[in-house]
């Protein structure tokens, strides 16, 4: 059979209808017989419409070319739809109003149904399905000859097209796997199924080896860098002497660069990396606003009706309390009236004796206020742990005794007859176990910017089970979205969600964290443009710290509970009583250390899992629509490599090479320098 190459004007015509009916000589089963035709291997087609006749028979009948083109147009169409339309179901109307926020909308939804990075997963399935497109274009095609080294005689010994060599089920099976939907299925399954298990992993066993696309990306900022960072600073500096650092340089002043009269221009006289340790890198010398908040912050903080107590919850922490002492030492510099109230009980580790000590040593720059109570000496209360194994896990309340012991702290504070705190205007409320950078200058940014509302910290942490790709506010318990006629479809569907279990049961609790709508809903906000300023409102959230007005704690009587059934978050209650909007802001940011994750981890974490592992429902319900969303987002991201992506870049080709000829070209050139090949194959790809 002669090859033809060259120009579209080179090639035979299609025969006509007799020719079409002239019956084979050749028997209907030899592999160069399959079907009634020779494979055209020409060229690929300079046209759309001859680019779906690419690897078809030369009986083509000319009019199933438009089927063709139609059936890759309803595929590409069905892919978008799916892609942008999905996520806006969960919305009664469009979220937002600009491209851009709606394009996070869209990036932040399907990051949270995947539970890792939609772009990461998109690349993979958008390169497998460029990859094998030449395989299930030419699906089901005919080889040119039994010698012939091409696609489609590899792809006919593959899918078994000779009837002999393979039984129906075994071809039926291969002709699934090499269509769209079962590579889409596959690759759902070897997606899908290790990141969602390896995420229980992350968070029994928290590490940065869980993490690797982190490594050189997120950085925590530990509380030992604090003391460096606050050398040199000068809070007395005329703002008329400040020089803002051009970005050009910045990046050199942390290395010693700076002679001492260009540090004395520069603001708080210290150097960006300075700013950048205090701030956990979200606040830069260089950004004029963030320089001008802050210092609005620290004249607030100097004022004589100012004073920010730092509240805890401490029940062996000996760990944690030297990371402690230095957050506190940090933040010593920049208020006038600072105290730290420790709420410590049965701690077995000496962490109260510990306190004791701290508390005696003087010219601390703050105080140290370890409360006691009344019914129990140095708070022996014989409270045992509420994961404790003697608790009836399933139905023992997430919160414990929290919303209590929070209470007895914000009522000592807040107290009108405790003299200690009367010319105090701020209280944070902070997770011990954190052990990071408390981020002072994210502090300082919300008092200067809003100091008469409550503000919570965007702490972030890197998610479980998306190996460093995201990391995202980490506190899902505590949050709660301000409701808008745009989310209240998004609401009902969350309550719908957590009421798969009835009131009392511990997923009541752990639904708030799992459900990938509240996930949605964090991303979005945490996403946003940042035309949208530093701060977005919430009806609560926590994220490791947050910053109340004394006053305003007093005047709505906000007051910490865990619920009706006991599994609710303790901030939730506190932050819904408040009669001010409460915002979180993206500029007071906190690092969390993968080893130390926040929320339950280790065996309190294993514990969780347990639970949910054990409830077939719960169980068959998270599978399903979590198997039904990844093979929604892979199948759009295959079928747009297959057919919208591979017919755009495959005539970008070398010497005419196909992507996938491409890919494999160093195996060809070893077999013509070492096997030689006939002189046809030098030509059947040629170029365009």
């Amino acid at each position: 059979m002669e090859h033809r190459h060259g120009s579209s004007a080179s090639r035979r015509p299609l025969p006509t209808t007799s020719e079409q009916s002239t019956p084979e000589s050749s028997p209907p089963h030899s592999p160069s017989q399959a079907c009634k035709g020779d494979v055209i291997f020409a060229e690929i087609p300079p046209s759309p419409r001859e680019f779906f006749d690419y690897g078809t028979t030369k009986q083509l009948i000319p009019d199933k070319a438009p089927d063709d083109a139609t059936s890759s147009a309803i595929y590409i169409s069905y892919a978008v739809a799916v892609l942008v339309g999905v996520p806006f179901l969960i919305y009664n109307s469009i979220p937002e109003e600009t491209l851009l926020g709606n394009l996070i909308v869209i990036g932040s939804f399907w990051d949270a149904v995947l539970r890792m990075s939609s772009a990461a997963i998109a690349l993979i399935c958008l390169l497998t399905g460029v990859y094998f497109a030449p395989l299930i274009l030419a699906h089901g095609k005919c080889p040119e000859s039994s010698d012939d080294d091409s696609w489609t005689l590899r792809l006919s010994r593959w899918t078994g097209a000779s009837p002999e060599k393979s039984a129906p089920w075994a071809r039926r099976i291969r002709s699934f796997l090499l269509s769209p939907h079962g590579m889409s299925f596959v690759l759902t399954l070897a997606l899908g199924i290790p990141q969602n298990t390896i995420s229980s992993y992350v968070i029994i066993y928290p590490g940065w080896a869980w993490h690797p696309f982190a490594w050189f990306s997120y950085r925590p900022y530990h509380t030992t860098d604090l003391a460096s960072a606050v050398e040199g600073l000068c809070l007395e500096q005329d703002v008329h002497d400040i020089r803002l650092p051009r970005k050009s340089w910045a990046p050199s002043l942390g290395f010693g660069t700076v002679s001492s009269d260009d540090r004395q221009h520069l603001p708080l006289c210290l150097t960006e990396s300075q700013w950048d340790l205090l701030s956990a890198g979200a606040i830069s010398s260089t950004n004029r606003q963030d320089v001008r908040s802050v210092l609005k912050g620290i004249r607030y903080a100097q004022g004589p009706k100012a004073g920010l107590a730092v509240a805890v919850l401490a029940r062996d922490v000996m760990e944690r309390i030297q990371n402690l002492r230095e957050n506190m030492d940090a933040l010593q510099p920049f208020f006038s009236n600072l105290s730290l109230v420790i709420f410590e009980n049965d701690s077995s580790d000496g962490s109260r004796e510990f306190f004791k000590q701290w508390a005696a040593e003087e010219d601390l720059g703050y105080q140290v206020d370890l409360m006691e109570c009344a019914e129990a000496e140095d708070c022996k209360l014989g409270k045992k742990h509420r994961d404790h194994s003697s608790h009836d896990f399933a139905h023992s309340s997430a919160v414990g005794d929290m919303d209590v012991y929070r209470q007895r702290v914000a009522d000592y504070i807040t107290d009108p007859s405790n003299e200690l705190y009367e010319d105090y205007s701020h209280m944070i409320v902070l997770d011990i176990d954190i052990a990071v950078s408390l981020s002072p200058f994210g502090i300082l940014h919300s008092l200067g910017e809003r100091p008469e509302n409550a503000v919570a910290s965007s702490g972030r942490q890197l998610f479980a089970g998306s190996w460093g790709f995201e990391a995202v506010p980490y506190d899902f318990s505590a949050f709660r979205p301000w409701a808008t006629p745009e989310n209240h479809r998004l609401l009902s569907l969350h309550e719908s969600y957590c009421a798969l279990m009835p009131a009392g049961d511990r997923w009541r609790n752990v639904c708030d964290a799992m459900d990938p709508l509240i996930q949605t809903e964090m991303r979005r906000l945490d996403r946003a443009p940042a035309s949208n300023g530093d701060f977005y409102r919430v009806e609560s959230a926590f994220n490791g710290a947050a910053l109340y007005p004394l006053d305003l704690i007093r005047v709505s009587g906000a007051t910490y509970d865990s619920g009706e059934d006991g599994q609710r978050c303790e901030h939730v209650g506190f932050n819904l009583y408040l009669k001010k909007p409460m915002y979180t802001n993206r500029k007071w940011d906190m690092h969390i250390d993968p080893r130390n994750p926040g929320g339950p981890s280790g065996w309190r974490a294993l514990n969780s899992v347990h639970h949910i592992s054990r409830n077939v429902f719960l169980v068959s319900v998270l599978v399903v629509t979590i198997t039904i969303s990844y093979f929604l987002f892979v199948h759009s991201i295959v079928l747009l490599g297959i057919f919208m992506v591979y017919p755009i870049f495959a005539p970008l080709s070398v010497q005419g090479k196909s992507i996938h000829r491409m890919i494999s070209s160093h195996q060809r050139k070893r077999r013509r320098i070492f096997g030689g090949t006939e002189a046809q194959e030098e030509t059947l790809f040629k170029a365009v």
